[in-house]
């Protein structure tokens, strides 16, 4: 398991680990962050709010399982136990759970890439320009 990142929770984070005997390589900020994409299974996306976050477009491209918490972002990018697995905010047990039982079942963690390649393109530059075009035409923009 590996954390990339730093922020003001490092600390409290590794003292976490440290006590509950987990065994977690805390990275700090990584300037590679493709060779952090290509040993990875699974990307953990656990924010309390998050707009649509590239790291979950990313994770597609390097096969990566996405689990995320339930931000606008998250549910606007995963459909849950589609292409990736959504749970509650601030709810540590319940990810945990679903992480443990998907890692059990690796057809399953295929589906999930399979299904999430196939939606990559609704991701892409030209269809988000669309879409905004969409709406400013709604808002009476010509």
């Amino acid at each position: 398991f590996a954390v990339a990142g730093d922020g003001g929770e490092r600390i409290n984070l590794e003292n976490l680990a440290k006590s509950l005997g987990a065994e977690i390589e805390f990275l700090g900020n990584v300037s590679d962050i493709a060779s952090l994409y290509k040993r990875a299974k699974v990307l953990l996306s656990c924010s309390n709010f998050e707009g649509l976050g590239n790291t979950l477009i990313e994770a597609i491209n390097y096969d990566c399982v996405r689990v995320a918490t339930r931000t606008s972002g998250a549910k606007e990018l995963i459909k849950d136990g589609f292409d990736g697995l959504l749970c509650e905010i601030n709810d540590a047990d319940q990810m945990s759970e679903k992480l443990e039982k998907m890692l059990q079942d690796e057809a399953k963690m295929g589906e999930f890439v399979k299904n999430a390649r196939a939606r990559l393109d609704e991701f892409s530059v030209e269809q988000i320009y669309k879409k905004w075009l969409e709406l400013l035409k709604l808002g009476g923009v010509k």
